[in-house]
């Protein structure tokens, strides 16, 4: 897995799951060995029905019939409960740092129409937030997605310091930070009203 951990499949999964790609590859052999067919072809249903010869065609029927079995077997079996299982399991530091962030939002929001928040609650929600961030961060650098860890703390703390935008130096990096950070609050946020943070 890209997190580091290691996952294991039960043998009737594997199973499943390789009698499915076996069936896909014979399908693809079949209409590109024994038809006219060629690859700008399967970018269209009707060449491809106007290319196959007849005798094809029953192969390709009794081979679609094979898959729809298997397929409807997969959905309903062992094999597509692990693989959602596993997803989620992935998925879960992400599905963690969109709901801190959506909580840093409410904050924020509050603080925004003049609201007084015990202050003991936006810093634990501000060390939520960092603390799923940092795991989301640790993942992406276990994955080789970015080059280096990240102080996410460190960071956002910087965006704290008082009269930055005044010290030209300061001003220069942390605008772009700063930009970049409410850019990545945004899509967060996004992530949370629209529920795609996970596959179901």
């Amino acid at each position: 897995m890209c997190n580091g951990k290691k996952g294991e499949f039960e043998r009737e999964v594997v199973q499943d799951s390789l009698a499915m790609k076996v069936i896909f590859v014979e399908l693809v052999i079949i209409l590109k060995k024994k038809s006219e067919v060629t690859a700008d072809d399967f970018q269209s249903t009707f060449s491809l029905i106007t290319l196959i010869k007849i005798e094809t065609k029953k192969e390709l029927t009794q081979k679609l019939t094979q898959l729809s079995v298997e397929y409807l077997k997969y959905v309903k079996g062992k094999s597509s409960k692990s693989i959602i299982e596993l997803e989620n399991s992935e998925l879960k530091p992400l599905d963690q740092l969109v709901l801190a962030s959506n909580s840093m939002d409410y904050f924020e929001e509050k603080k925004s129409k003049g609201e007084v928040m015990p202050g003991f609650r936006t810093e634990a929600a501000q060390e939520l937030f960092v603390k799923s961030l940092n795991e989301v961060c640790d993942i992406l650098y276990f994955c080789k997605a970015i080059d280096r860890p990240l102080d996410t703390a460190l960071l956002l703390s910087r965006m704290d310091l008082p009269n930055w935008p005044q010290i030209r130096p300061f001003e220069f990096y942390l605008s772009q930070l700063k930009n970049k950070y409410l850019i990545f609050r945004a899509t967060l946020k996004a992530m949370h009203k629209s529920g795609k943070s996970t596959f179901y």
